[in-house]
């Protein structure tokens, strides 16, 4: 993978940023190249120099979103085993905020059906680097079990208007993950 210069680092991330702004208020359908170009301060030709079309810059976001929290989430398990579960969780919670627009987003469009297999591929990756759970999770059938209940309670939760805080809802997956 090419690394991009820091110019087109930061030319990208204003307009991911921009397309994040009119996503958040409107359906995809409804953004035009015209109204996230004019949200940036950019030209048309600019944004295809990134992008394809307004789904390719969703995708790139969704990546970016999860690449993100990833790397966050790594630093946060390696430091786990020197933590008590509530001060691990407190810092998941304090990362689950920050992107949690995001979440709710993402799920809430009908139209956006990659969000979840790359959430649960993600998820896939976590669970089979990490997890000390007694579950087989070499097991195709119960690795898949595992994932696809993961992202169905992430699911519910976003539609359910987060309902449940965000605290306790983390600790019921986190306690059924790492059942000892």
């Amino acid at each position: 993978m090419n690394k991009m210069s820091k110019s087109r680092q930061f030319t990208m991330e204003i307009l991911l940023d921009a397309f994040w702004k009119l996503y958040k208020s409107h359906d995809i359908d409804k953004i035009t190249i015209k109204k996230l170009t004019d949200t940036a301060g950019y030209n048309r030709i600019t944004f295809y120099d990134y992008f394809k079309d307004i789904y390719d810059a969703l995708d790139c976001l969704e990546n970016r979103v999860l690449s993100d929290i990833e790397q966050k989430l790594h630093i946060l398990i390696k430091g786990a085993a020197s933590t008590t579960t509530d001060n691990f969780l407190d810092k998941v919670v304090s990362l689950f905020d920050e992107y949690r627009d995001f979440f709710i987003r993402f799920f809430n469009d009908k139209r956006n059906i990659t969000f979840e297999d790359k959430l649960q591929g993600f998820i896939r990756c976590l669970l089979t680097s990490y997890s000390s759970c007694s579950t087989n999770l070499k097991n195709i059938y119960v690795l898949e079990f595992c994932t696809s209940g993961l992202v169905g309670a992430i699911r519910m939760w976003c539609k359910s208007n987060c309902d449940t805080p965000l605290k306790t809802f983390l600790y019921i997956i986190y306690s059924s993950i790492k059942a000892d």
